[in-house]
Parts: structure tokens; C-alpha cells; sequence
């Protein structure tokens, strides 16, 4: 039997029977909670399960027979996982919207190569982030409305920050270079530059060093290792905070080797421990050495919402060049692959990016975008073609309203502030 890609009758029924599954699932895991761990089927048996039963069938099979196959052999899986000990720091949330808006987007099967493929998807992307920097209080430099800055949905924190590690080693490149220990470095300032973007990538590769946290997250290392870039991890003080005076005598004794400093990363609130660097004081010592200082808020982005932490908004529009907020985290659960990046000048982006073909075609009218900077969008990352994820965002937000998200996180604060008072006053935890 030849079988369709996309039969709505088809997608009709087994939405149906998939929708039941989900509910049986999430009454599986209340059950499994209660269950004994050796009724569990470990992965490895799983796994045995699922090459006995034919990873590649010759004769494909039914909807519901591989809904079966799951419930079978993958569930009790799943279970096991469920009945380890809970880690906060990685727990990722999901919500209706979020769930139910995914299945829509595939649906759709948008395509984001350039604007010209699909207009919405793009524009879509562009009103979103804008709309957010404006209710996390960012400045006009970090919109797009700018006509210099503005933001960007990567589907890690990995990606967001191996962009800007990029970006910032491109914006600071060195062509030639060591006379008596002075570095001269010539910024990137026309597009004519794109032309030997190859050139700029690699020149003065191995004299560039990135500053960050002893507590800054595994991303970032994963991001300089990939770029091929040293990244130098500064000790932190009781606080959790990143040491200044340690950040200084880095910096000067990097210099005197000749070394050229491009970027500090600062976090605010770490996912290890909720720590915070000073953004001032960093931010202080970036534009004293012509560093490119981005804000690592993934863990406690909520805090932006409120006008408690207005403080932290004022540090962020006044010192960083850039700024990346999770959007599957305890205060926006989108789901996995939302993350969220600004930064206030994108065309250090473009130039580290920017590549095109002739299988990618020139649409005419394409000026006449009417927001013509984000046809630019895959010139921002490493992918080429960008899903609809805006628009699953856009549900999630629809969905809960700021007060009650503003609201969440309030209480997860509360709740956080309790737990600090039992441990501050328990000998045995101190």
C-alpha cells in the first residue's frame, strides 16, 4: 500500500488515539511513582526490544501499532528514568501550548531559509523577540526596530553562545600583529568584509581568550571548544560571583603573553548555585579593553519580568553587548529549543555567518520586506533553514499572560528564599 506524507484524514484519526496516549502516559508516571524499580526495564533491554522487532521494516506498519511498541518497551523505560533522584538544575518544562502549537508547526512545515520562503515565519520572529525585549526591559539598542541590534531564537544555549564567541573573535580580529607586545587590531566595519569572511575567522585564532566563571555552565565550554578559542575561568568569591581582582590579573598577564582578550561572560544567577557577577564592574573593565561582554541569564531570566530586579535591566542596557535567556526553564515553559538571544549590533554576525548558493534564489521584491534586516536571520547562526518556532513561543505566551507568569516566578523566588533560610540556619547543612 503506497502511504501519503500527509493524509488529514489519516492525521485526524491517529491525533485522536495519539492524544489518548499522551493521557495514559502522564497517569503512567503518576502510577510509576509508587512502583518497585525492579519491575523496570532498564535501557539496554529496551533497546534489545526494539532491534528484535525491527528498526527497519520491510512492510511499514500502522499508527497504532507503533504507539503500541512504545507502550510496551519504551514506557516502562521511561518509568525507570522518573524513579531516579530529581535534578533541578536541568529540569526543562514543557506546557499545553507548547505541546499542542509543536504539532501545528510541523503541520505547517514552514520553511525559513530566507524571508522570501515564508514571510510570516520571519516577521513573526522578529515582532516576538522585540516584544519580549520589551518586557524584560532591554533597551532599544537590542530591537531590531534599531536597524542595528536585535533578537534571535537558537535551539540551545550551546548555539546561542557558540554565535557569539564567534561574533566577538570576528569583531576583533588581528591581521598582523605582534610589534613590541602592542596588538593592533582593525575592526570589521563594511560588508566588503563578508567577502573574506574565511580570512577573519581565522586570523589571530590562537592569540584570542575568553573570559568566564569557575560556575558558568557547560555550554559556554562546549561553545570556545568548538570555535576553537581559550577560554580562561576565573575563581569566584563566597558569593558565587566571578573574582575581579582574579579577572584583572588574568587579563594583564594574558596580554604580556601577547594574548588578545575578546569576550567575558557573565552570568546572572548560575545554574549551579544562583550566583550573579557584578555586570558593572564587568562591564567596566569590557569597555576599557574592548571586549565584548554577553550576559549568561539562562537560569534566572525570570527575574526580568519584575521591577524588583530593575537594577539588573539598567547593568544590562548600559554594559553588555549581548544577551541570551533560556525559554524552556521555570519561567517559560516553552519547551526544549527555545532559547532566546539579543545582542545591540548584529553585523559582527553577519560577517562570522554570512555564506549563500545558487540552489538559495534571489526573490525579486525582496526589498520590500517590510522588516528587511531579518531576512538576515540565517546569516545569524549556523543553520541554514529556521523552523516556526516563533510561533510556538507566541501560543506559549498567549497562553499564560504575563501576570501569571510574572506570578510563577515570584513564587519559585518565594520558595527559593525559604529553602535559604533552613539552610542558613542548620548547622549540619553549613
Amino acid at each position: 500500500m503506497r502511504r501519503q506524507l500527509v493524509d488529514v484524514r489519516e492525521i485526524r484519526t491517529c491525533g485522536n488515539d495519539t492524544v489518548d496516549f499522551v493521557d495514559r502516559y502522564a497517569r503512567f508516571l503518576d502510577q510509576s511513582t509508587r512502583s518497585s524499580s525492579e519491575d523496570c526495564i532498564i535501557a539496554d533491554e529496551a533497546i534489545g526490544c526494539l532491534k528484535a522487532s525491527g528498526i527497519l521494516p520491510y512492510h511499514g506498519r500502522e499508527w497504532s501499532q507503533i504507539t503500541a511498541a512504545i507502550e510496551t518497551i519504551i514506557l516502562p523505560c521511561l518509568r525507570a528514568e522518573k524513579m531516579r533522584p530529581p535534578d533541578p538544575w536541568n529540569a526543562r518544562q514543557a506546557s499545553v501550548p507548547a505541546i499542542l502549537s509543536e504539532g501545528l508547526v510541523y503541520g505547517m512545515s514552514a520553511a525559513g531559509v530566507q524571508w522570501a520562503c515564508c514571510p510570516i515565519l520571519t516577521e513573526m520572529e522578529v515582532v516576538m523577540m522585540d516584544g519580549l525585549a520589551g518586557v524584560c526591559g532591554f533597551s532599544e539598542h537590542f530591537l531590531h526596530s534599531s536597524g542595528k541590534g536585535g533578537g534571535l531564537i537558537h535551539s540551545s544555549a550551546t548555539d546561542a553562545l557558540l554565535s557569539i564567541v564567534t561574533a566577538a573573535r570576528v569583531r576583533k580580529r588581528v591581521p598582523v600583529v605582534v610589534k613590541s607586545k602592542e596588538l593592533a587590531v582593525i575592526p570589521v566595519e563594511t560588508d566588503s568584509d563578508i567577502g573574506r569572511s574565511e580570512d577573519i575567522y581565522f586570523e589571530g585564532l590562537a592569540m584570542m581568550t575568553v573570559y568566564a566563571s569557575t560556575e558558568s555552565q557547560l555550554a559556554l565550554k562546549e561553545a570556545c571548544a568548538t570555535a576553537g578559542i581559550t577560554l580562561r575561568e576565573v575563581p569566584v568569591k563566597s558569593d558565587s560571583s566571578l573574582n575581579i581582582r582574579d579577572l584583572q590579573e588574568m587579563i594583564k598577564e594574558d596580554k604580556n603573553q601577547s594574548c588578545l582578550p575578546v569576550l567575558c561572560v557573565a552570568n546572572l544567577g548560575t545554574e549551579y548555585t544562583g550566583g550573579s557577577d557584578s555586570l558593572a564592574e564587568l562591564g567596566r573593565i569590557c569597555q576599557k579593553e574592548g571586549m565584548w561582554l554577553h550576559v549568561d541569564a539562562s537560569f534566572s531570566a525570570g527575574t526580568l519580568l519584575l521591577d524588583e530586579y530593575e537594577r539588573d535591566r539598567d547593568e544590562i542596557n548600559k554594559y553588555a553587548d549581548s544577551i541570551n535567556l533560556s525559554g524552556s526553564s521555570l519561567w517559560l515553559p516553552a519547551g526544549l529549543e527555545i532559547e532566546l538571544l539579543w545582542l545591540k549590533e548584529r553585523h559582527s554576525m553577519k560577517v562570522a555567518f554570512s555564506a549563500t548558493g545558487a540552489y538559495i534564489p534571489q526573490a525579486d521584491g525582496l526589498n520590500d520586506a517590510p522588516s528587511f534586516t531579518a531576512w538576515y536571520q540565517r546569516f545569524w547562526s549556523l543553520p541554514l533553514g529556521r523552523q516556526f518556532r516563533s510561533l510556538r513561543l507566541w501560543s506559549v505566551l498567549q497562553y499564560f499572560g504575563m501576570n501569571e507568569l510574572r506570578r510563577n516566578v515570584q513564587r519559585r523566588i518565594a520558595s527559593t528564599r525559604v529553602i535559604r533560610r533552613i539552610i542558613e540556619t542548620n548547622r549540619q547543612l553549613n
